[in-house]
């Protein structure tokens, strides 16, 4: 009786010892099964952070982080204002006219000009006028005076000589990275006069 006994209490306690352990592999696999869920949720996040750096990496860079003007040079207006490429950095659009004062054509496109930038300097436009003919003061002074220029006007530097033409109005724009702008034609000059909206066709690319 007492074997018997003794053999029922074995039987249980293996009973319970298999079951205890049963239910600890069930833990252990809900544990496994938690911790990859964690897992996968932390690798998820992670994806999600890479993401994000991903794009703050392959941002676009400011206009002005490429600034490699392909002019430098350092004039003084008329009301003795010093003016440098940095002018360029400072606008979308720079607007560089090379005229004269006994050009008609120049002289009669400039008061078109002086309505564009009246319009456009607090959007970015600008527009440096620049002359090169000596002994011709007085000349310079009736035409401003005329036409009612605003912007800055200069006398001529060689550092526009790779932008001449031999004729006149010679026109360049340059952008905001100091990059002179390839017109239509596949030239960096614009040769000859234009009228308001001839201008603008331009100009409105750009700004």
């Amino acid at each position: 009786m007492k074997k018997r006994m003794a053999l029922l209490m074995a039987a249980m306690m293996l009973v319970v010892s298999v079951g205890a352990g049963c239910s600890k592999k069930e833990e252990t696999k809900k544990k496994k099964k938690v911790t990859k869920k964690t897992t996968e949720e932390v690798e998820d996040t992670s994806d999600e952070e890479t993401d994000t750096t991903k794009e703050t990496t392959e941002a676009p860079q400011t206009v002005n982080g490429d600034f490699q003007p392909e002019i430098t040079f350092s004039i003084t207006d008329r009301d003795g204002n010093q003016i440098s490429e940095s002018v360029f950095a400072e606008n979308k659009l720079t607007m560089i006219n090379f005229w004269e004062p006994w050009c008609g054509p120049c002289v009669e496109e400039m008061p078109e000009l002086e309505k564009i930038y009246e319009e456009y300097k607090d959007q970015g436009f600008a527009i440096i006028g620049v002359y090169s003919t000596e002994g011709m003061e007085e000349d310079v002074e009736s035409v401003l005076a005329d036409a009612g220029i605003t912007y800055p006007i200069c006398f001529y530097t060689s550092a526009f000589d790779p932008f001449q033409t031999g004729y006149v109005p010679t026109t360049i724009f340059v952008d905001q990275n100091g990059h002179v702008i390839d017109m239509s034609d596949g030239e960096k000059t614009v040769v000859g006069s234009k009228d308001y909206n001839g201008w603008m066709q331009i100009i409105k690319q750009y700004i």
